[in-house]
């Protein structure tokens, strides 16, 4: 296995309970705002969605970091964990394969990331 391919930490979280809808609700613009001041240290986030496409308060974040400490560091300061309302862990995870095109429209400022 090559070892000069990136190398990144995937943090999986979760709600704490099955009532964890509500604080979420309380955190969540915190931790949008948590987002948008991260924004160098996460490469890609976004939910987990159910078979059936249904939000379950699952997510995945993966962050950019100097080590595993240092991400789960970064992890912890995230609203939604500091406050006890979601768990998470980290692993790290290393970049093998993909692709991403972005097309920018200057005429009407649109863009589509596929």
């Amino acid at each position: 296995m090559s070892t000069d391919a990136p190398l990144f930490y995937a943090c999986l979280t979760e709600p704490v309970g099955p009532d964890a809808a509500e604080a979420i609700s309380t955190h969540f613009e915190a931790h949008k705002a948590w987002l948008k001041e991260h924004e160098d240290d996460i490469f890609i986030a976004g939910p987990l969605l159910s078979d059936s496409l249904e939000y379950v308060g699952r997510g995945l974040i993966i962050l950019r970091a100097e080590s595993l400490d240092a991400a789960r560091g970064i992890a912890e300061s995230d609203p939604m964990h500091s406050s006890g309302t979601r768990t998470f862990r980290v692993a790290p995870w290393r970049l093998h394969e993909g692709c991403v095109n972005a097309r920018l429209t200057l005429s009407d400022r649109s863009h589509r990331l596929y």
